[in-house]
């Protein structure tokens, strides 16, 4: 068990470190999905650049998924933005109202969301965004999987 664990971690760090793929797809059970979050919660910790945004949300649907994802997303701007506020320093730019419009297609508002987060970054190249989607459960597999195939080149 402890090798398992310790090429999981050796995986997502190289995964996280390299630079040429942008998704990397993991199949695991509910119950291996603990260990993934687990490892990517230590890598964040232990990175002083790096913006993890990690959804454990189970799937029942890609809209709602992309929605509460959405959430997420506002929430951790609004926490960075109130921080940036009490340095005295200006607010991040807002997010783009069409990420929360469900009319739009989830695809579409998932890599807009994403797209979005990416923009946030120092522009110095040194930090990188995880945006990590691992739900504990998943109820229509078929369509979890053509949402997670939108982003695969």
């Amino acid at each position: 068990m402890r090798k398992l664990f310790e090429k999981l971690r050796k995986d997502l760090s190289e995964f996280v470190a390299q630079r040429d793929d942008f998704v990397a797809i993991a199949s695991c059970s509910g119950n291996d999905t603990v260990f993934v979050l687990q490892t990517l919660r230590d890598l964040e910790q232990a990175s002083s650049t790096d913006i993890f945004l990690l959804l454990a949300d189970d799937f029942r649907q890609s809209g709602a998924f992309v929605s509460v994802a959405a959430e997420r997303l506002r929430e951790e701007h609004r926490m960075v933005c109130e921080a940036l506020a009490e340095q005295g320093k200006e607010p991040l730019p807002p997010i783009p109202a069409d990420i929360f419009e469900e009319s739009r297609p989830p695809h579409l508002r998932l890599r807009q969301a994403i797209s979005f987060a990416r923009s946030l970054l120092p522009p110095d190249g040194g930090h990188r965004l995880i945006w990590a989607m691992v739900p504990q459960k998943i109820a229509d597999r078929r369509e979890y999987l053509n949402l997670v195939e939108s982003f695969v080149p």
